[in-house]
């Protein structure tokens, strides 16, 4: 079983920028880097989201 879901294309997230991406079990927020490197994390603490969205 894998836990990868496809969320799109690398280039639908500008370079340091973030996405939140809605799956059944919760909210993914994932962010690209400036050298192209992609991090996911549990979206759940509604303050963080908050402050990346500035």
């Amino acid at each position: 079983m894998s836990n990868r879901i496809n969320i799109g294309l690398l280039n639908d997230i500008p370079r340091l920028g973030a996405r939140v991406v809605q799956t059944e079990p919760g909210n993914i927020a994932v962010f690209r880097t400036a050298d192209e490197a992609v991090f996911a994390l549990a979206a759940r603490c509604r303050k963080v989201l908050c402050l990346a969205r500035r």
